[in-house]
């Protein structure tokens, strides 16, 4: 973990000297933080590596903050203030899209995008075993630095989608939610998560060979449509939400899940 946390903050370092917006996006990551209940005990671990970090970058912030004012007051004499909706549908199209497209095609494509990314989110917010965390931190990392950001545009008014291409990653993983939402069709509509045989036998204590009862109750959601519906079971890291895959018997990893039986809803 101390190996983690040290390249974590090198990595900031390198974001910070690269783009200046980039604190933007530390101070969502902290936002998350103290959002997600799970992770808030990292917080003062990450509050303790941005203060060495802070302190690395100090004398270089002395160094280069009059020139590069400078240099964002003379490039803002061309721009013009944008309102928020207008910069926020320009950065979003500027990384779903690209800048080098005309604006009508870049639209469409950033339009298509967009809807991908809204399926995707909606699928996981709507889970029963909703990885909910993992949205806060998307969500964050995409909406907080630039309502960060806006004040500073109202002051200096230059703008250019790529001073934000640090949240691209958070956009593609958007897109692959609802990509993978889109390809599994059928939504979730029912569920249920507990440490395994009612939270008394947690993984940790299993046994090679042990034979473990783990009766769940699943209760459908009232608006279930009839029809026939796989009965899936899976495990997951609750500290994470990463799912963990099936061992096959010759050591490969498997699908995500086992398949237990088909019931019918009428």
């Amino acid at each position: 973990m101390r190996a983690e946390w040290v390249a974590y903050g090198l990595v900031t370092l390198l974001g910070l000297l690269t783009l200046y917006t980039y604190a933007f996006f530390v101070a969502a990551q902290g936002l998350a933080l103290l959002l997600t209940r799970r992770s808030r005990p990292r917080l003062r671990t990450w509050l303790a590596i941005q203060s060495i970090v802070a302190l690395v970058l100090a004398p270089y912030v002395l160094l280069v903050i009059q020139p590069t004012i400078e240099h964002l007051n003379s490039q803002s004499q061309s721009g013009e203030v944008k309102p928020l909706g207008q910069l926020l549908g320009e950065t979003w199209a500027g990384l779903a899209a690209g800048v080098t497209l005309a604006p009508p095609t870049a639209g469409v494509l950033a339009l298509g995008v967009g809807v991908i990314a809204a399926v995707g989110l909606l699928a996981k917010v709507i889970r029963p075993r909703s990885q909910f965390e993992q949205v806060i931190y998307l969500v964050t990392a995409l909406v907080v630095p630039l309502l960060l950001f806006y004040p500073l545009h109202l002051r200096l008014p230059w703008f250019q989608p790529r001073v934000f291409a640090f949240i691209a990653p958070a956009v593609y993983l958007l897109v692959a939610w609802g990509l993978v939402a889109l390809w599994h069709g059928t939504p979730v509509w029912a569920g249920h998560d507990l440490i395994p045989a009612n939270g008394e036998r947690p993984t940790t204590t299993w046994q090679a060979g042990e034979e473990i009862r783990d009766p769940h109750i699943l209760t459908f959601e009232p608006n279930t449509p009839p029809g026939s519906y796989v009965l899936e079971a899976g495990l997951y890291n609750p500290a994470t939400g990463q799912r963990l895959h099936v061992l096959r018997a010759d050591g490969s990893e498997g699908e995500d899940h086992i398949a237990l039986m088909t019931l019918t809803v009428r």
